[in-house]
């Protein structure tokens, strides 16, 4: 699984509930450097599929990345 992928994971896993999560708690789960992590979720947000609160340092799921970042099935 690629770093992009194992990162998109774990957005999408809080993608149902709407809420903000941490960024650290995103690079926690996938495995992956911050420094990595932020450089993905800075792309997501350049392109709105995510919105980023820099005061929380949470970012989430919005209706455009909803619609258009989907992982294959397993």
């Amino acid at each position: 699984m690629t770093t992009t992928t194992c990162v998109l994971e774990n957005v999408l896993e809080y993608s149902n509930t709407g809420a903000w999560v941490a960024i650290e708690e995103v690079a926690k789960q996938s495995g992956i450097a911050p420094i990595k992590t932020m450089e993905i979720l800075g792309f997501l947000s350049e392109f709105e599929f995510i919105a980023f609160d820099s005061d929380k340092k949470a970012i989430k799921l919005i209706d455009l990345g909803k619609r258009f970042i989907k992982l294959p099935d397993s």
